[in-house]
C-alpha cells in the first residue's frame, strides 16, 4: 500500500515536481511541445497572411509558398485525424477497451445501491469505522449516483450553475429507467429518479453535477470528454473538406475563407488528439493510483508505469492531476462564475 500513497500531493505543488531530478526532462519537453504547437499555428497564420497580401500582384514564390502551406496543413490535420480514428477503433476492442469497461461496474462502491439493498441490510451504518475509497479518510457524505460514502476530498463538488444549467443533458438514462421501474420501493425509486434526472452534463462548457470522484471520472473521461473529442474530430474533418468548396476570392476579415478553414482544421485536429490522449492517460492514472478496487490488468502492457520512468512521466504529464490518490477533483478555473451563495458553500466545505 505504500506505493499507492507515494504520489499524494497538493495540486498546486504538482507542477513543482517537474523540477526534480527525475522529471526535469518532462518539464523541458513540456516547454518544447507547447512551443512547437505555438510556432505551428503562428507559421500557419503568417504564411496565409503573406499569401493574402500578394493577391493583387501574385508571384511564383508566393504561389509556391501558398501551395506548400496547403500541403503542410492538410497533411498535419489528416494525420492527426487518422491517429484519433485509429485510437477510437482500439478503444472498442476487447484488449484495449478494458480502460473504458473497468469503470462501468463502479468498483469503488463501498455501499450497495438503493436497488440492491434488502430490508435486513438497511441497518445503521457506523460512519466512523468506514474510510473513503479515494482518500482513505473518514467518510463525510454520500454520492447521489453510486451511493458510495466518501470524504470531501473524494467528492466532486460541481461547477457554477450559470454555466452548468445552460443546455445541460441527463447522463445516466439507464439508471433512471431502473429507478422508475422499482416497484418494491416506489418512494425510494421516485427519490432516486429525481436525483438521477438532476445529475446532468453540459457538453458545451464541459461541466458536471456533483458526484463522487469515481463517478466524476467515469462520466468525464468516457461520456462528456469522449463525446467532445468526437465533436472536435468531426469539426476538423468538415473544415478540411470545406476547403475544397470555397475559393480564395471569399474574403473574411484579413484572410480568405479557405485559409481560415485550413487553420480551423489544424486547430481541431491537434486539439482532438491532445484531448483524447488526456482522457486515456487520466483513466490510466486513476486505475494505477487506486489498485485496491480498480483492475490493473486493464492498463495495456506497453504502458509500464511501474518500471519505465519515462513512460510514467509522460502519462502523468498528459493526465489530470486530480486523478491521483487523495487529490480533490473539483476544478478551480470556473471560480469567476461562482455566485455569492456558491462561494459561501465552498468556504463552509473547507
Amino acid at each position: 500500500m505504500a506505493r499507492v500513497y507515494s504520489h499524494r500531493m497538493h495540486p498546486v505543488l504538482a507542477d513543482c515536481s517537474a523540477f526534480s531530478e527525475n522529471n526535469v526532462h518532462v518539464f523541458a519537453w513540456k516547454c518544447v511541445v507547447r512551443l512547437f504547437i505555438s510556432l505551428l499555428f503562428a507559421f500557419r497564420v503568417l504564411v496565409f497572411c503573406a499569401a493574402d497580401f500578394s493577391l493583387s500582384s501574385p508571384s511564383f514564390k508566393n504561389a509556391r509558398l501558398r501551395k506548400h502551406a496547403v500541403y503542410f496543413t492538410t497533411g498535419v490535420a489528416g494525420l492527426m485525424l487518422l491517429v484519433c480514428a485509429f485510437a477510437y477503433i482500439l478503444l472498442d476492442t476487447d484488449k484495449y477497451g478494458k480502460i473504458r469497461s473497468s469503470f462501468d461496474k463502479r468498483p469503488w462502491r463501498n455501499m450497495k445501491s438503493l436497488f440492491q439493498r434488502t430490508e435486513e441490510e438497511e441497518v445503521f451504518v457506523n460512519f466512523n469505522a468506514m474510510k473513503c475509497p479515494f482518500t482513505n479518510n473518514p467518510v463525510r457524505g454520500t454520492c447521489p449516483i453510486c451511493c458510495s460514502l466518501t470524504h470531501k476530498d473524494g467528492y466532486y463538488h460541481g461547477d457554477p450553475h450559470v454555466l452548468h444549467e445552460f443546455s445541460s443533458q441527463i447522463v445516466e438514462h439507464e439508471m433512471a429507467k431502473e429507478a422508475s421501474a422499482m416497484d418494491h420501493k416506489p418512494v425510494l425509486g421516485r427519490i432516486q429518479l429525481d436525483t438521477l434526472i438532476a445529475y446532468r452534463a453540459n457538453y458545451l462548457f464541459a461541466t458536471l453535477s456533483p458526484s463522487c470522484k469515481g463517478c466524476y471520472y467515469k462520466t468525464w473521461c468516457w461520456n462528456v470528454g469522449y463525446r467532445m473529442t468526437w465533436q472536435s474530430a468531426i469539426l476538423g474533418f468538415n473544415c478540411m473538406m470545406c476547403t475544397y468548396l470555397f475559393g480564395e476570392d471569399i474574403q473574411i476579415f484579413y484572410a480568405d475563407l479557405r485559409a481560415i478553414l485550413f487553420c480551423m482544421s489544424m486547430f481541431f485536429s491537434v486539439s482532438t488528439l491532445y484531448m483524447l490522449l488526456a482522457l486515456i492517460c487520466t483513466s490510466v492514472v486513476f486505475i494505477y493510483e487506486h489498485p485496491h478496487f480498480m483492475d490493473l490488468d486493464a492498463i495495456p502492457k506497453f504502458i509500464d508505469l511501474k518500471n519505465n520512468e519515462r513512460v510514467r512521466s509522460w502519462v502523468y504529464w498528459f493526465a489530470d492531476e486530480s486523478a491521483r490518490f487523495g487529490v480533490n477533483p473539483t476544478k478551480s478555473y470556473w471560480t469567476v462564475f461562482y455566485s455569492k451563495k456558491e462561494k459561501e458553500e465552498q468556504r463552509r466545505r473547507r
